[in-house]
């Protein structure tokens, strides 16, 4: 994934699902990427879930929720890599 795409999608994710004191390399962005492009997530608690298989011990700030078009972007942004990686 490009570094202004992973920038992009790790923003989205730190938006989304809050995640606390997260600094993920830039090769878990990209597998993180891969597999909500393959899974497509509708829901936070779906996004969550991929989430959580690539960082099973990490925390969350409690706050509100998201709408769909949060995931949708996630999932636009992480399509666009797959597309650009599969060239």
């Amino acid at each position: 994934m490009e570094a202004n795409n992973l920038a992009a999608f790790k923003a989205k994710i730190e938006r989304i699902l809050h995640p606390w004191q997260w600094n993920p390399t830039p090769d878990q962005l990209a597998r993180l990427a891969a597999d909500f492009s393959q899974k497509a997530p509708k829901t936070q608690t779906q996004a969550l879930i991929i989430f959580q298989r690539h960082f099973p011990a990490h925390k969350f700030l409690a706050l509100g929720g998201a709408d769909n078009s949060d995931y949708n972007t996630l999932l636009t942004l992480a399509l666009a890599d797959a597309k650009a990686a599969s060239r």
